[in-house]
């Protein structure tokens, strides 16, 4: 900006014509410099902003491929649980696979117990056939990954609640 002059003889110069020129030159040196700073900044903010997308679109095939490895495991349960190979589960194959050691572990893995087979059993068989089809499983199984949140079970308590309210309204409005 000062063609390689030093600070001392630009100022010199420019206050031998008249100080206000020395104030202007500072003026003007501090709008330059925040101009290139701004443009240093921007150029570093786009390359995160960049990056950070590339990290987003990672995550989001990774968990895509994640999903994908889920459903995979749970087409092999259910293959897995199929003992007579007939393309259903019913609940005597479902309670007989808890005996099996490594089916206990899986489960026990996704925090299931054998208590629990029941209420999973109904859970799964969404047509309430008394059969888990394969789409069931895997259809359910998926809504089963992972933990519940809190706000899941307050939406359940809440739709039990609204239930039970309509219930007693429907007894109260036919005596």
């Amino acid at each position: 900006m000062r063609g390689g002059l030093a600070w001392a003889e630009v100022e010199r110069s420019l206050a031998e014509i008249h100080w206000i020129w020395v104030v202007m030159f500072g003026l003007y040196f501090c709008l330059v410099y925040f101009a290139l700073m701004n443009v240093v900044t921007a150029v570093f903010c786009s390359s995160a902003v960049e990056r950070a997308n590339q990290d987003q679109e990672a995550a989001i095939q990774d968990e895509l491929l994640k999903e994908s490895q889920y459903t995979e495991n749970l087409k092999n349960l259910f293959s897995t649980l199929d003992s007579n190979q007939d393309g259903k589960i019913s609940i005597v194959e479902f309670e007989d696979k808890f005996a099996d050691p490594r089916i206990e572990a899986l489960f026990s893995s996704m925090g299931i117990d054998e208590d629990k087979a029941w209420k999973i059993f109904e859970i799964l068989d969404l047509d309430s056939t008394g059969d888990i089809s394969p789409q069931e499983f895997v259809s359910q199984g998926l809504r089963l990954k992972g933990n519940a949140l809190r706000i899941d079970v307050e939406r359940t308590y809440a739709a039990i609640k609204r239930q039970t309210f309509m219930m007693e309204e429907g007894r109260s409005a036919h005596p």
